[in-house]
Parts: C-alpha cells; sequence; structure tokens
C-alpha cells in the first residue's frame, strides 16, 4: 500500500495485522506471521536502505538471528522490540513506532550539494550483491547510487522516501530509503568487524527445515520486490505465509525443491527453474512423448523397444497417467502449455539408470514396459534432417538442430527454393535472427518490445526505465519464396522473440500452436541451501502491443498432432505447411 504525505511517497508494506480478542486485546500471533515480519523487514533493509552495512553483512547471519527471534517464547512486542533493535545495526534511521504513537512522516531528507541523497537503484534487479558467484548479466544493475542515478536513462523519480511495515504486535517499522551521503558511511572498524564474522555453512549445520525456511527468505523479497509481471500474483502475503509454513515438513532435498516448485507456481513464468546444484546425474528415457488432447502419446522411440508410436500412455509407476500428469503439473509455473510440456519432462528425465513403468495402451491391449533412464539428450517427437528437400522445391530447416555454420551455407538453396518451412519447436542452436533478416525487406521498426523496469520503491512497485529492440538491418539475398514458421509450446524465449519478429513484419505463417510464453532475460538466484532459482527479470511485449507471458504467441494456423497421426508416423503440422507451400 502507498501513502502520500505531503510531496512525497512512503512505501508501505503488505501489513501483518494482530489477531484481536472480543474486547480488542492483541493476542500472541503464529509462529508464521513473526517469521513473515522478519522476512518482510530483512528485504526492505537489505534491498531498499542505502547504508553501506547492506553491501558488506552476512545477510543469512541476520535473517537467522531474526528467526532466532521469532521462535523465542516471548511476547509478540518483545519479538518487535527484538527485530528492530536488530536492524537499528545494519543502518541509519530505523526506528520502531509504537503502536499508540502516531507514527507520522519522518521528515523530507534534505542533503546538501557537497552531501548528496543516496538511495538503491534497481534496474531489473541484478542478483551479485547477493551471490558473487555468478556473472551477472549487464541489462540488470543493482547498487547503492548518489542521486539514485544509473544512467542517464534511469532516473528514480518520484520514488519514496520511507518504507513502513507494521510489526505483530501493532508497531511500526520505519526504514529510510533515502539518506544524504554522510549518513552512509560505514567506519573502518565497522567494515571490519563485519567482513570478519565468519558464520558456518548454513547447508553444513542446519536442518532440512531450517535451510528451507532461510531459503525462503532469501527468495521471496526478491521476486516481491523486483518480478515484472507483478500484475499476474494476486497475494504476495499468502505465498510467503505457504511458504514458511511448508518448510516446516521438509525432510530431504527432493521437498526443499518442491516447495519451491509451488511457491513459484502462481508467478506463471516459465523460466521459473529451482536447480538442485548436489543433484545426481541425470538421464532420459529412450521414448518422446506427445499430449493429444486428454492424453499422453507415445510419439517417438529411440531404439526397437516394446513401446509404439501412437501408445497411449495409461499408468507412470502404478499411477494413472492423467492424475500423474495432473500432480506433476502442479508443480511447475508458466502458461498451460509449458506446465504440461515439464511434466512430461519430468516423466522423461530422471536420476541415471533409474527404470520407470508404463502402461500403454495399443489397440485396446494393455502392454508393459519398463523403461531406464539412460540417454543423454531427450528424443524428439519427430525424425527430421536439419535440412532437407520435403518436397519438389521446397526447403525444411530445423532451427532447432542446425548448426551455426550451416547457416551461411544454406541461404542460397533457401534463395532457389519455392518454398520453406522452418521449424521453430525447440531451442535453437544457431542465431537464428540471422536467417530472419533474410526475410526481411527493410529495416526493422519494431521498437521497445523488451523493457527493463525499475523498482522506486518495495512492493513491485516498479517503472519502465529502459526499453530496446532488436534493431536487425535486412541482409541479402532476400527469400522472396512464402515460408511457413512451425511453432509449439516447446518454443521458448528467444525463439518467441523470433516469432514475434515474424509476426510483426507479416513475414510468414505461423503453423502450430501457442508457445511457451515467456521471455527475456532471466535472472538466476543462488540460495544458501545450494539451489537455483531462474526466474524472467525484464518485461516482452509481444506483437499485438501487450505481453504474452503465461499465454505465449499465437499460430496464424492451429493445428495439433493426432493419435492417429502419431501413429502412422506423420508430422501433420509440417504436412499442413507443405499445403499451404503448395
Amino acid at each position: 500500500m502507498i501513502q502520500m504525505i505531503g510531496m512525497r511517497l512512503i512505501a508501505t508494506s503488505l501489513l501483518i495485522l494482530p489477531l484481536l480478542a472480543d474486547a480488542g486485546q492483541a493476542v500472541e500471533t503464529s509462529p508464521t506471521h513473526r517469521e513473515a515480519n522478519v522476512v518482510q523487514a530483512i528485504g526492505l533493509v537489505r534491498y531498499f536502505h542505502p547504508h553501506e552495512t547492506t553491501e558488506v553483512v552476512d545477510w543469512n547471519d541476520v535473517i537467522m538471528k531474526g528467526f532466532d527471534l521469532a521462535d523465542a517464547d516471548t511476547s509478540d512486542a518483545e519479538f518487535s522490540i527484538g527485530l528492530a533493535n536488530l536492524l537499528k545495526g545494519f543502518g541509519n534511521g530505523i526506528e520502531r513506532i509504537e503502536s499508540d504513537t502516531e507514527a507520522g512522516h519522518p521528515g523530507v531528507v534534505k542533503c546538501g550539494s557537497d552531501d548528496p541523497e543516496v538511495r538503491w537503484v534497481h534496474l531489473g534487479f541484478d542478483a551479485s550483491p547477493v551471490d558473487q558467484s555468478r556473472v551477472a548479466f549487464d541489462v540488470f544493475t543493482s547498487r547503492r547510487s548518489v542521486s539514485g542515478i544509473v544512467d542517464e536513462d534511469a532516473a528514480s523519480e518520484d520514488a519514496p522516501d520511507y518504507a513502513e511495515i507494521e510489526l505483530v504486535d501493532g508497531s511500526t517499522l520505519q526504514i529510510p530509503m533515502v539518506l544524504c551521503q554522510t549518513q552512509t558511511e560505514l567506519t573502518d572498524a565497522r567494515r571490519e568487524e563485519l567482513e570478519s564474522r565468519s558464520t558456518p555453512d548454513p547447508i553444513d549445520t542446519m536442518s532440512p527445515p531450517s535451510l528451507a525456511r532461510l531459503d525462503v527468505a532469501v527468495l521471496w523479497p526478491v521476486v516481491r520486490n523486483f518480478y515484472p509481471y507483478q500484475e499476474l500474483v494476486e497475494d504476495w502475503t499468502g505465498i510467503l505465509h505457504h511458504a514458511l509454513d511448508g518448510s516446516r515438513s521438509v525432510s530431504d532435498r527432493q521437498d526443499h525443491r518442491r516447495l519451491f516448485q509451488t511457491m513459484l507456481v502462481p508467478l506463471e513464468d516459465g523460466h521459473v527453474n529451482v536447480i538442485d546444484l548436489n543433484a545426481d546425474e541425470r538421464g532420459s528415457l529412450p521414448v518422446a512423448l506427445q499430449p493429444v488432447a486428454e492424453e499422453l502419446v507415445v510419439a517417438n522411440v529411440r531404439d526397437d523397444l516394446k513401446a509404439k508410436p501412437g501408445d497411449l500412455v495409461l499408468s507412470i509407476d502404478g499411477e494413472p497417467a492423467d492424475e500423474w500428469i495432473d500432480r506433476k503439473r502442479g508443480y511447475y509455473s508458466g502458461s498451460p502449455q509449458w506446465r504440461t510440456r515439464w511434466a512430461g519432462i519430468e516423466l522423461l528425465v530422471g536420476p541415471r539408470a533409474a527404470t520407470r513403468t508404463l502402461v500403454l495402451n495399443r489397440g485396446g491391449e494393455a502392454v508393459g514396459v519398463n523403461l531406464r533412464h539412460e540417454a543423454d539428450d531427450l528424443l524428439k517427437s519427430r525424425s527430421h534432417a536439419s535440412l532437407e528437400e520435403v518436397t519438389d522445391g521446397i526447403i525444411y530447416v530445423d532451427l532447432t538442430t542446425i548448426e551455426s555454420s550451416e547457416i551461411d551455407r544454406i541461404i542460397p538453396r533457401l534463395d532457389e527454393a519455392r518454398g520453406a518451412v522452418f521449424d521453430m519447436r525447440g531451442s535453437p542452436k544457431a542465431p537464428v535472427h540471422e536467417l530472419v533478416r533474410h526475410l526481411m525487406d527493410g529495416p526493422d521498426d519494431w521498437m521497445g518490445w523488451t523493457q527493463v523496469l525499475l523498482a522506486r520503491g518495495p512492493d513491485g512497485d516498479l517503472v519502465v526505465a529502459k526499453r530496446s529492440e532488436w534493431e536487425m538491418e535486412a541482409a541479402t539475398p532476400r527469400i522472396s519464396a512464402p515460408v511457413v514458421f512451425l511453432a509449439d509450446e516447446n518454443a521458448i524465449s528467444y525463439m518467441e522473440s523470433i516469432l514475434g519478429l515474424v509476426k510483426y513484419h507479416g513475414m510468414a505463417t505461423i503453423v502450430g500452436s501457442n508457445t511457451a510464453g515467456s521471455n527475456g532475460n532471466i535472472v538466476p538466484l543462488a540460495l544458501p541451501g545450494e539451489f537455483r532459482v531462474n526466474y524472467t527479470g525484464m518485461r516482452v511485449i509481444g506483437p499485438d502491443g501487450e505481453p504474452y507471458q503465461g499465454r505465449g504467441i499465437e499460430p496464424d494456423i492451429r493445428v495439433y498432432p493426432t493419435i492417429e497421426g502419431l501413429r502412422a508416423g506423420r508430422d501433420e503440422l509440417l504436412e499442413r505447411a507443405l499445403e499451404l507451400l503448395d
């Protein structure tokens, strides 16, 4: 909630209100409410309070101290006083105001010309202040900035000066978001003290529930404050409470990963991926599967197996296939089609050499097969060469398998063809946009479709700070023959950028189904529990002028595979493309 006071804004985080007894007397709140106070308050100080301390303190240690306060057998008032005192040690001007005292506005910060304002500026979110072990994407910036300016394009105008969070006892914690430079300085002695503190690695010393709770406290403030599609999430506080409650039942790393997968489902973000950095080696089953209507169908097999294309999957390790898929979809974020895709991948990929038992329906007969996770990569549902003349004068190019070295070599063949089909059903190996330049008849004028957001304050107070585009130039020779692109839910991110360009410029016809619906540079955030969480860090606008996060780019002609087609070894999307070109 944002409050306007005078000419300045005060950002107020989601409130955690104490429960009230019949006579208005406050009763002690649940552990989850206290823990949520810890996560919210520390997140505000960590990412928005501009004191130098915020860049050198061990935040994992601070979070654990905050949780110790939440766990202690004390009153809500004692907890709130303790949390406020803990955070006062890491900044300047952080104050707790009693519930029976009108908080008022702390006053506008007035700094002299020789003592400029300092505030955190987050252009997107650069995770490097959280974890220096990763290579930051240059497009994102997070740093304390004099006068609140990152560069000439991104000034934090109208940014709030203070954040306020109501603590569980009804008191208010005020956190300055702007200070004069002299107020931010850390003494050499204090810096040396903070930098010399050594805390054990959490993964070596904490129980699974405690480690999961720590990871919740690291992850939630980042996505809450910086996820660029805030409008897709209805209840951030509910997400935090559910995750904190769920952390108590974590017993192993699988539970840990599931907790965070479930936590991030409401983001509707296909880039979300929770990666266990300590996971065992993985392998794939020697089959490809394709959702068809309400069925899961074998689309391809690697060797001479008992499984055959067109077989319907009835059960997976003894569980009905539809129930198995529905259960697994509940762990994945993104569009409906992307979640179904990931449920299928979870079936196909598992610990190396582990087995799965499938019962298949082949013409009314139940066939049991045992398959082993032993392949190095996923089998494609179709078996085409990267480049082939599929009919007289029509060239098929699989843009998911063709190598970079082949792009320039195939242009002359495409220039002479009477038609071309470009297959986008997957991730590319080559810079596909270089080929697309040969379809353009002039400069690319699709402007501002990638957007990096500036966090003016907490709670997702985001504004567009930078717009950019590819600004591609047309290349010669221009391919003048008609072209069809094939797309489905396997096309995500970069491939969706390509298809957006195709749509915007009307270069070709798109045949198939909706793409995955997630695009833009990702933020990879390392957690103390040795997991990495990826999520989308910028907004991308589709050719219709609206974001397509969670829905995907729609085809011009909608075509889905059928059970009969898979059983016959046909590629029905390719067949429809050839009909258009003949």
